[in-house]
């Protein structure tokens, strides 16, 4: 057999614990009584993850002469304590049975985290320019006030977000992917919120030749590559947001994989354009990802790192993600590890959304966009821009200057990625009749006319698109404009 090169892996040497790990078990009934079920379970399996995970547990209990038959009814609190010593006296999880179930002197029992409690809580209030880090905090303090906020980091991305019985787990991941934080809730119902990746676990090792069972195979799970996403953002005076951003690489590779994204945060093409390459560039390539099984590892927590070798595989020594764990006891066997889910090759968040600003006042979420266009050009004339001619922005309106019967003005020159050939007018104000539209996409050498909400094909695609508007009439006045295009 061919022995695999080893040349371009680093040599380290990571040390796991020199112990096996020990756990203790334990249930605590309605009135208070505490069941340590240690050498009564049959088998074991504890899964837990960060920000969309809510762990579980599913566990099956020898229950000779029906011994917890009518004392665990459901709500009972299920503790797992591990440690690398004598005997085990750290709580590692804590849940809550939901499911039990008896059947030939076993008795079954399913039930997840405690996180669980928030699962079904629902959002509703304004947050503006605060840090992400502190809506959260708020945000517990006011909906779950048994849990503490211990360990929320401190982190500097300031939004304004305005929920509207939003579900918190929905809220908490839109915080996490403007800041690139991740968030879980520890056995002692305190909270955690930190940047992905900097929590190590410096406990733990899995290095092969030493606590190393299995690794299974690490594929490009390209089910997760989405190439294409489409924004749309919020709704101020009749225009919509739109951006669209697409890997030309990644779809000749993997397929067009679209994914549509609603966020009425977004109020400017700017913070839409934000958004949408965040997300592409977290989404077009597939992650690498695989499995790998060792020794029960019995410090591990949610969202923490941790060093893994194993050359035989080709997995280079470094600090993993870990995405998820599972615990496993099973006794009849004797067989009890832990298997982590992995990405192989880590994607680093090279841009973390910095400034999302939120439109107070509710706004609807329908969507626009008759023709599939992929991006807008907008002005709400709540600023000056542009070049006039007899023109002024006033009041929040374009209309003639005092006195003047006809007057055109033209916009500043958006500079596209790609040449622009399908335009879709939409316009807000009065006497719209006595006010017309033009389209240039090269620069403004030439100009097409362009009729409100009809689809226009440009006369001269390019990659400079100007925006013309003359106005005859002198109580013809515009409140806003969008012009998407494609």
């Amino acid at each position: 057999m061919a022995v695999r090169s080893l040349k371009h892996m680093k040599v380290r040497s990571w040390i796991p614990p020199l112990n096996d790990a020990v756990y203790k078990i334990t249930v605590e009934r309605s009135d208070g009584t505490i069941d340590d079920i240690t050498t009564k379970i049959k088998s074991l399996v504890i899964k837990d993850g960060s920000t969309e995970s809510i762990g579980g547990f599913e566990a099956e209990v020898f229950n000779v002469n029906n011994e917890f038959s009518d004392k665990w009814t459901g709500n009972e609190i299920f503790r797992f304590y591990c440690d690398y010593d004598t005997t085990a006296t750290t709580l590692r999880f804590r849940g809550r049975i939901e499911k039990p179930s008896h059947a030939d002197n076993m008795i079954k029992i399913k039930g997840r985290s405690e996180a669980v409690r928030l699962k079904d809580i629902r959002v509703t209030g304004t947050y503006s320019n605060m840090t992400t880090s502190d809506i959260l905090k708020s945000i517990i303090l006011q909906y779950a006030s048994d849990f503490t906020t211990n360990n929320v980091k401190t982190e500097s991305t300031v939004v304004s977000v305005n929920w509207s019985e939003k579900p918190f787990f929905d809220c908490v991941e839109e915080l996490c992917a403007y800041s690139g934080y991740v968030f879980y809730i520890d056995c002692n119902l305190d909270c955690h919120y930190f940047s992905e990746g900097e929590e190590r676990n410096v406990s733990e090792a899995i290095v092969e030749g030493t606590n190393l069972f299995n690794v299974s195979d690490f594929a490009p799970d390209i089910t997760q590559v989405r190439n294409v996403i489409k924004v749309y953002g919020a709704i101020i005076d009749g225009i919509q947001v739109l951006y669209t951003a697409s890997d030309s690489e990644s779809i000749a590779k993997y397929g067009r994989k679209e994914d549509l994204r609603n966020n009425e945060n977004l109020t400017t093409y700017e913070q839409a354009k934000d958004y949408g390459d965040y997300y592409l560039n977290k989404l077009k390539d597939p992650p690498i990802v695989g499995s790998v099984t060792s020794k029960l590892l019995a410090t591990l927590q949610p969202g923490q790192s941790i060093n893994i070798s194993s050359p035989t595989h080709n997995i280079a020594p470094n600090s993993y993600l870990i995405l998820e764990y599972e615990h496993h006891i099973e006794a009849s066997s004797g067989r009890i590890y832990t298997k982590v889910t992995i990405n192989k090759e880590p994607q680093k968040i090279e841009h973390v959304l910095k400034k999302i600003i939120r439109k107070q006042e509710d706004s609807s979420a329908t969507i626009s966009n008759p023709y599939q266009m992929e991006h807008s050009y907008d002005f709400l004339f709540n600023e000056d821009s542009g070049t006039h001619s007899s023109t002024e922005i006033s009041d929040g309106y374009l209309k003639l200057q005092s006195g003047e019967t006809n007057g055109t003005w033209i916009s500043e020159t958006r500079t596209t990625t790609s040449n622009v050939s399908e335009v879709y007018l939409k316009l807000y104000g009065d006497k719209l009749d006595k006010i017309t539209v033009y389209v240039s996409a090269d620069n403004g050498i030439n100009y097409t006319s362009v009729n409100r909400e009809t689809r226009t094909d440009l006369d001269y695609p390019g990659q400079n698109l100007i925006i013309r508007v003359r106005i005859i009439d002198p109580d013809a006045r515009l409140d806003s404009l969008s012009l998407q295009y494609k």
